[in-house]
């Protein structure tokens, strides 16, 4: 089976835990292997005829991590009547408390038969590490590692006119804030393809309190500048987005 894993690796201030990354497959046969020192975000990105997988992985605190993992899986189920590929796909999210030297396994596809081929291995422990660090003892033409850093929590402060609401979030996740007569909601995370920490990728749903819509699936990039959007009347509403550790 080829295989194709793109570790992305965000590094934090929260050096000290080295994670042992691994996947097996097919007689318990080792496809990928590392060692990562100092690192907090990574995503694991397998792809053939038969699976595709993305896998990511994000990590605060060092003894107990606090791990949450996104799966996003396809199995190839056979072929359509006119010879197109026909998949199955499923997402999931998971949350662990893990203590150095526990292990975490997951079975993205299953247990049973051509499913539980796959199989990643997490496991966290303690390490004195001053930089990011990653050791590959397992790979292959097939494999790219990336070492980067990205924020995990954002603060919002939102305004229109003299009322103002603020936040903090997890990246990705949405929160409401009530900002005077409006209700938002609101997910911040890193903007693609710019520096972590000078752009921010911002989507929000608006609405007021007698249920009237102002904004739905809006979506920005703040740059170092607060956000400016007319929501009628001559008022605007003002997004200001801080990234942190």
């Amino acid at each position: 089976m080829r295989l194709l894993v793109l570790l992305l690796l965000a590094t934090s201030a929260d050096a000290g835990v080295r994670y042992t990354i691994r996947a097996t497959g097919e007689h318990a046969r080792v496809l990928y292997a590392a060692t990562v020192d100092g690192a907090t975000d990574f995503d694991v990105v397998l792809s053939d005829t038969r699976f595709a997988l993305k896998a990511h992985f994000t990590a605060e605190g060092t003894d107990p991590v606090d791990l949450r993992v996104r799966l996003e899986t396809r199995r190839r189920e056979g072929t359509s009547k006119r010879g197109l590929p026909l998949w199955e796909e499923d997402t999931q999210q998971h949350r662990f408390r893990v203590r150095l030297g526990q292990t975490i396994e997951l079975l993205p596809f299953g247990s049973a038969g051509p499913r539980g081929l796959l199989k990643l291995e997490i496991v966290p422990r303690a390490v004195h590490a001053a930089e990011p660090r990653i050791d590959i003892t397992k790979s292959s033409s097939a494999i790219a590692v990336q070492a980067y850093r990205v924020p995990h929590r954002y603060e919002i402060r939102a305004r229109i006119e003299r009322a103002e609401a603020r936040s903090t979030l997890f990246t990705g996740e949405r929160t409401k804030l009530m900002v005077g007569d409006a209700e938002l909601t609101v997910s911040a995370e890193p903007a693609p393809y710019r520096d972590a920490w000078d752009a921010t990728r911002v989507r929000f749903d608006g609405r007021w309190k007698n249920g009237t819509p102002f904004a739905q699936g809006w979506e920005g990039i703040a740059a170092g500048q607060p956000l400016r959007y007319p929501i009628g009347g001559g008022k605007t509403l003002i997004l200001e987005i801080t990234p942190k550790e």
